[in-house]
């Protein structure tokens, strides 16, 4: 059995936090709603300065959503990328969602930056990289997922290959050798938790009629979403079946 490190960096509104942590939701990303039976579990509270102590404590990682900022440089965030640096290093599998996928771009020498297309919530379609490798197979060439970040990468490290994109946002989703698969959007989200967290920010944060917009996509419910597409691509890459994980 495999142990999944998940290096939480953020944390879900009280008002809705009977959806779960982002902690638990990015495990049931990989594990599925049940759990499954071929993981065991282990938290980091990075965002409290918890972090491993090596990165061959687990088997493979996972890197939360956030609501902070790559550049708000928080005292736990230098730490954070060393640490994944440390990661790619020994060649373990890592995924990152959202403000992991920006902070894993900045560790390996992108730039994050709050982008002047303005806020993306609600269902977002992605144009697949049609070079993508075989194991990133999908139903089709886009990807619907769930979104809502403000910042974008909006320089790609030197070493990411990108396998996802839109207008909107043209770093959607990134492949760093076959080890580290990084995504913009929120696969790990449904409908339901997108829906009440958008319901939470309207007005407050996302301008009503970005929200109002956001929330008329989520009709179609999570039938409309690729996530049970990128469950099979986080299980193909924990599993080690990509043909480039180094189990030393």
């Amino acid at each position: 059995m495999k142990t999944i490190g998940v290096l939480e960096t953020g944390r879900p509104p009280e008002e809705i936090s009977a959806y779960g942590s982002y902690a638990d939701m990015v495990y049931r990303l990989l594990a599925g709603e049940a759990g499954g039976t071929n993981w065991q579990r282990r938290n980091y509270a990075v965002l409290e300065g918890e972090l491993p102590e090596s990165p061959t404590e687990c088997d493979g990682w996972m890197i939360t959503g956030s609501k902070y900022g790559v550049y708000d440089r928080l005292p736990w965030m230098e730490p954070l990328q060393a640490f994944i640096r440390a990661i790619q290093a020994c060649g373990r599998p890592l995924v990152g969602i959202c403000f992991g996928h920006q902070i894993i771009a900045a560790a390996l020498g992108g730039e994050v930056a709050k982008s002047d297309r303005g806020w993306g919530v609600g269902l977002h379609r992605y144009q697949l990289a049609p070079d993508r490798p075989a194991w990133l197979a999908s139903p089709g060439e886009t990807l619907t997922i769930n979104a809502f970040h403000q910042d974008q990468v909006v320089t790609a490290p030197p070493e990411a290959r990108l396998i996802a994109h839109s207008d909107f946002c043209p770093h959607a989703g990134f492949l760093y050798g076959n080890t580290i698969l990084t995504l913009q959007g929120h696969p790990e989200f449904n409908t339901g938790y997108e829906r009440e967290l958008l319901k939470l920010r309207e007005s407050v944060v996302v301008p009503e009629p970005v929200a109002r917009h956001a929330l008329a996509s989520l009709e179609v419910g999570d039938a409309g979403t690729d996530n049970a597409t990128v469950h099979r691509w986080v299980e193909t890459l924990m599993k080690g079946e990509t043909g480039a994980w180094n189990r030393a």
